[in-house]
């Protein structure tokens, strides 16, 4: 909803990441707070909640939301056209990078965190609202971290990325080894502040390697996000089921240092430095490679 409501209002270039890095920013708290009116008012509950307020706000953006005639450029190209630039799009591989990496990281992050309630109880012995605040913290850590992101990922988007996998990387491992609370505590920071800042590089990373087919390219990645999504969440549930939390950390924090691999040899979508107004931003949008 948040990448269609921000491609429907033409929001560009480093105005729609500077978008996208705040919409990151504001779903930081809700885990905490759902978990802690689930853990007090039980799960129905704390779902009823959830429908009534995703409602509430879906009327509001109906009434809210101007309405966006379509662009002059929109308007002159026809629909042939548009199958080009999706068909270049779909064959680009700096977009098939880009997803490669976006669904390596998404499903490795959520097999994970779909079990982090367990995962803390076992290594840390947090639980109720002690367990609340620590996601409070782990969102926090990722808000701290956004912040500082969103100021150099332009133009060091590779190393920028880079360094938000390997912490999460290291304090998945760090978990499957370390028990106390201390400890549990700091690598749960980390893993927060390491993950929360990947979706803005992915978001930069498509923007930047498809200027003219960006609502095209945005399309692509939001279905491999949701692939990673829905495939952690499935492969962290037969895991976790199994009582493999060990395993599932350990897959987990390998296929962050893959996907890690393979944003380093692919310069074109990642590159460790970034020079604005190059010529990728001259070519058209059917000769997106």
């Amino acid at each position: 909803m948040i990448t269609t409501v921000l491609q429907a209002a033409r929001v560009c270039g480093a105005r729609r990441v500077e978008e996208g890095r705040k919409a990151t920013l504001r779903l930081r708290p809700r885990v905490p707070l759902g978990t802690a009116l689930g853990q007090a008012a039980g799960w129905r509950t704390a779902l009823a909640v959830l429908a009534l307020a995703g409602a509430a706000r879906s009327a509001a953006l109906l009434h809210l939301l101007p309405r966006c005639p379509r662009l002059p450029t929109d308007r002159a190209s026809g629909a042939g056209t548009r199958i080009r630039t999706a068909v270049a799009v779909l064959a680009s591989r700096a977009i098939v990078h880009v997803c490669a990496v976006t669904t390596l990281l998404v499903v490795g992050q959520f097999a994970a965190y779909t079990s982090i309630a367990p995962i803390v109880r076992r290594n840390g012995g947090r639980d109720g609202l002690t367990l609340s605040a620590l996601l409070l913290g782990y969102g926090v850590a990722g808000m701290v971290r956004n912040v500082l992101v969103g100021r150099v990922v332009d133009r060091r988007p590779g190393t920028v990325l880079s360094g938000s996998i390997l912490p999460m990387a290291a304090a998945l491992i760090a978990l499957t080894v370390t028990h106390g609370a201390p400890a549990t505590i700091l690598a749960v920071l980390a893993w927060g502040a390491g993950f929360t800042a990947v979706p803005v590089c992915l978001q930069a990373a498509v923007l930047r390697v498809a200027p003219h087919a960006q609502d095209a390219a945005s399309a692509v990645y939001v279905v491999a996000f949701q692939i990673g999504i829905g495939g952690g969440a499935l492969l962290g549930q037969r895991l976790f089921t199994a009582a493999r939390l060990a395993d599932l950390l350990l897959l987990a924090a390998v296929v962050a240092l893959l996907s890690a691999a393979i944003a380093f040899t692919a310069r074109r979508s990642f590159p460790l430095r970034h020079v604005h107004g190059d010529a990728a931003r001259s070519r058209p949008a059917a000769a997106v490679r």
